[in-house]
């Protein structure tokens, strides 16, 4: 059925003509391992939304929290409106995921790998926008969600798989990381 759905994928872009959604090229890329262990390093803002209340927090190269927690990528790299937010799904376990758009106050779009879904967060509360989106959970794959104008694209790149959704309620804003309690989301993460 996968195999089915890939083929069609594919078979649909070449008779489209459109290819597969990439990053902007020429933008700044910024990356965290997570190596370390203790508080994420000073590129990142924690969240101050309501129902956020714990630190994303990072330990042989993954990164945790005690309770829902959010994380953005806020100094040593510029985004635009157009931006990506990608992960290597090594050994993720729990509702985690990757933010794009996000604001410390909470407002902007994830897409939580175990749930399948795109969310539009605002204040932290979600509305869910896609539930087509690639599951999590496949060690070694590359998962990365992409904002460019109004579109919204979850991608499994390793498995080829994506979703896209429409939305144009936010422009701005930054990548990250959110995870629920118990969460673990294994690095290395990289934004465009």
């Amino acid at each position: 059925m996968k195999l089915l759905f890939c083929l069609c994928m594919v078979l649909g872009q070449m008779i489209s003509g459109t290819a597969p959604r990439t990053v902007v090229s020429g933008a700044p890329t910024c990356s965290d391992s997570f190596t370390v262990t203790g508080p994420l390093s000073a590129n990142w803002t924690q969240t101050t939304a309501s129902g956020y209340p714990a630190a994303v927090t990072q330990t042989s190269g993954s990164v945790s929290s005690t309770a829902r927690a959010m994380a953005t990528h806020t100094s040593g790299c510029t985004f635009g409106p157009s931006q990506t937010s990608q992960i290597v799904d090594n050994n993720d376990t729990g509702v985690t995921g990757l933010v794009v758009r996000m604001t410390v106050a909470g407002d902007g779009y994830a897409w939580l790998f175990s749930l399948g879904a795109i969310y539009r967060l605002t204040a932290g509360g979600g509305t869910v926008l896609a539930i087509s989106c690639p599951p999590g959970g496949h060690p070694g794959r590359v998962m990365k969600l992409s904002a460019s104008g109004s579109t919204l694209t979850c991608t499994d790149v390793t498995g080829v798989l994506s979703a896209s959704v429409i939305d144009s309620t936010y422009t701005a804003g930054n990548p990250g990381v959110i995870t629920d309690p118990g969460g673990i989301l294994d690095g290395p993460w990289m934004a465009q």
